[in-house]
């Protein structure tokens, strides 16, 4: 369990080509985290107290910068299609994962591996370029209706594939809705 905060930046442009048309860039920049907490290890599996520990930990983690190039047309007055092609950095942000362990409250843990221990897990994650399209339906001015798809080739090597990262969804459908209460709008 750790936590940590990190200042990030993103910059984005949109152009209108013409009344039906629009497009848009935007870039988000690459995060480096540097988080803080703690870890319980039990190398029995059972909870063995000679065989586990706690310990203060430090976990090094980078989010990806990211690219994205967006067109939206309106067919008719009420139909609405949108299409994104989004480029993510995973192979410079997810090369591997750093984990430190410090404190260790076990003095067996501490005897063998000193008073510090780490590892770092190789991920070797690829870079993905990712297609999303959509479609907005206006049932009535202020109602709406969104579908949508995306598709993400996972970057996620088999080797190196492990439950304690989150994968991606090669294939996504999504469907939502809209209501304009004049001041506010729901969307869900």
């Amino acid at each position: 369990k750790a936590t940590g905060f990190a200042p990030t930046w993103s910059a984005g442009l949109q152009y209108i080509l013409s009344e039906n048309t629009t497009i848009g860039l935007s870039y988000i920049a690459e995060t480096r985290f540097r988080m803080h907490g703690d870890v319980k290890a039990d190398v029995s599996g059972i909870g063995i107290p000679l065989l586990s520990t706690r310990a203060d930990t430090e976990v090094d983690l980078v989010w990806p910068a990211s690219l994205g190039f967006g067109v939206k047309h309106r067919l008719a007055k009420k139909h609405r299609l949108s299409a994104d092609v989004f480029w993510v950095d995973w192979s410079h942000a997810f090369d591997k994962l750093d984990l430190k362990l410090t404190n260790l409250s076990n003095p067996l843990f501490r005897m063998l591996l000193g008073p510090k221990a780490g590892d770092r897990l190789p991920l070797d994650w690829h870079d993905s370029v990712a297609v999303r399209l959509g479609y907005e339906y206006e049932v009535t001015p202020k109602d709406v209706c969104r579908f949508g798809y995306v598709y993400h080739p996972s970057p996620i090597p088999n080797n190196t594939l492990m439950p304690l990262l989150a994968g991606t969804l090669e294939h996504a459908f999504s469907v939502g809705y809209g209501h304009d209460y004049g001041r506010w709008r729901f969307d869900v």
